[in-house]
């Protein structure tokens, strides 16, 4: 059986909307299992009309993490499927009955997680920001350089020791999600967590499994004040998990992007030789800070062109260039309160009984 375990905060207007797409597939048998984390809209409501919904209420507001873990706790399934409540499933196919079906193809795998639609739920400067930025770099995980993963017929697929997984939608067998002894509970809102869980698994050696053809539809921020939080503590986090763990694996991470970002945070600097100099320097220095950053956006802008309506492509580069120097603090705010020995990532994970103490053992071991 298939447990699959959705975590709920105030989202009474979308959840529907992915039951929907839940009950329309044909994977069996399955259970489906909501946790409501103490919402205070009409969460509890829908979700107690639908007879096939198994909703379990957390104590008190804890964040994603920890209604992940409880919900896996009184799943009876034996694999188990986690999708986010800002997440849509394709109406051209069923992903989640693919997404069984390749783990009876495969037993060797212990997870799997799917790719982000490049086409944002609702559009915007920002969600695209976001969309692009995810599409990008999953596409380097199918090729040593970004290409297109081709038609939606095309399957590219990988498996093996991958430093990555997704809960927007994203499965674990049972018993190896026990043994990695869940996702981490400290981090109590949207905070990488699924970034430090993807890490985690890796150096347990888990197999993981990627198919192009298996995506999700995911809603991005489109509020600057969302997005701007969700970066910060994403880069936060990011710098405690690279303190923590030997991370010279990740994929997402590049050498190419960093000199983007370097040369997004100088876009700040660029007036300056128009003050303090002259406005022939100046244009000079615009100039090449111009065409360096259009030479290392050459991967990103061949996807803005494909999937970026033409009216959002400058909005787009405002946003990557203003977002930029909120990652760098972020992520050197991370690093600083890691050696001040404020660290966010607390083992093990999670204290539920759930976890056995293999699991307690291994994160010992690991930490």
């Amino acid at each position: 059986m298939i447990s699959i375990i959705l975590p709920a905060y105030n989202c009474g207007h979308e959840i529907g909307a992915l039951l929907d797409c839940v009950a329309r597939s044909e994977l069996t048998p399955r259970e489906v299992i909501v946790v409501d984390d103490c919402s205070t809209d009409d969460t509890r409501a829908i979700c107690e009309a639908r007879p096939e919904v198994r909703l379990i209420r957390q104590d008190r507001n804890r964040g994603p993490a920890a209604a992940r873990n409880l919900g896996a706790a009184h799943a009876g399934g034996e694999i188990l499927f986690f999708i986010d409540s800002d997440v849509l499933l394709p109406e051209d196919r069923d992903v989640l009955k693919e997404m069984g079906e390749a783990f009876d193809r495969r037993p060797d795998i212990d997870m799997l997680s799917t790719v982000s639609h490049p086409q944002p739920r609702v559009p915007s400067a920002i969600a695209y920001n976001n969309s692009i930025y995810h599409y990008y770099y999953m596409q380097r995980f199918f090729a040593d350089r970004a290409r297109d993963m081709g038609p939606p017929d095309h399957a590219r697929e990988r498996v093996g020791r991958i430093m990555f997984f997704s809960t927007r939608l994203g499965a674990v067998r049972t018993q190896s999600f026990k043994r990695s002894g869940g996702f981490m509970e400290s981090l109590t809102g949207v905070m990488n967590e699924d970034g430090e869980y993807g890490v985690r698994c890796y150096h347990l050696g888990f197999v993981n499994y990627l198919n192009s053809r298996l995506v999700n539809l995911h809603r991005y921020p489109t509020d600057s004040r969302r997005y701007t939080r969700s970066y910060y503590h994403a880069a936060f986090v990011q710098a405690q998990i690279d303190e923590q763990f030997d991370t010279t694996a990740d994929e997402t991470t590049s050498g190419s992007e960093r000199i983007r970002r370097l040369l997004a945070c100088c876009a700040f600097l660029v007036p300056l030789p128009f003050i303090v100099c002259s406005p022939q320097t100046g244009f000079a220095v615009l100039a090449a800070w111009a065409l360096a950053m259009g030479i290392m956006l050459r991967p990103l802008g061949r996807l803005i062109r494909e999937h970026v309506p033409p009216r959002y492509w400058i909005g787009w580069l405002v946003v990557y260039i203003a977002i930029t120097p909120l990652i760098l603090i972020g992520y050197g705010a991370g690093k600083l309160q890691y050696r001040r020995g404020r660290v966010k990532l607390v083992y093990p994970p999670s204290t539920h009984p759930y976890f056995d103490a293999e699991a307690r053992t291994v994160q010992e071991e690991q930490v």
